[in-house]
């Protein structure tokens, strides 16, 4: 099992979405800030990192 973060990040009625790099997969897409916890890594620590 791999676990993930994500961060919904919204001021008023604006939400903060990324897009996907055109080399990864499901390229160009748009989703929320997150991604992998890597190992040795908290989950808060994973979002930290993600969101900057």
């Amino acid at each position: 099992m791999v676990e993930v973060v994500a961060a919904l990040i919204w001021n008023n009625d604006r939400f903060m979405i990324c897009q996907r790099p055109a080399h990864k997969a499901r390229a160009l897409l748009w989703e929320f800030v997150g991604g992998k916890v890597e190992p040795g890594e908290t989950k808060e620590q994973a979002l930290i990192r993600e969101c900057q």
